[in-house]
């Protein structure tokens, strides 16, 4: 099983650089702003979060 990460960014650009880069060996989740991101925590298991400040 693939571990699961989620990256946090308001940048759409950041976001798809990230899903081509890490997503070969990781499945990746993807938010657009900090209380997306507690939504997705709360429904799903990450096992690491990128958080863009």
């Amino acid at each position: 099983m693939k571990k699961r990460i989620l990256v946090v960014d308001d940048d759409n650009m950041n976001l798809a650089r990230t899903k081509i880069i890490l997503g070969k060996d990781y499945d990746v989740f993807f938010a657009n702003s900090g209380m997306e991101a507690l939504d997705t925590v709360k429904r799903e298991k990450m096992d690491l979060i990128l958080f863009r400040y």
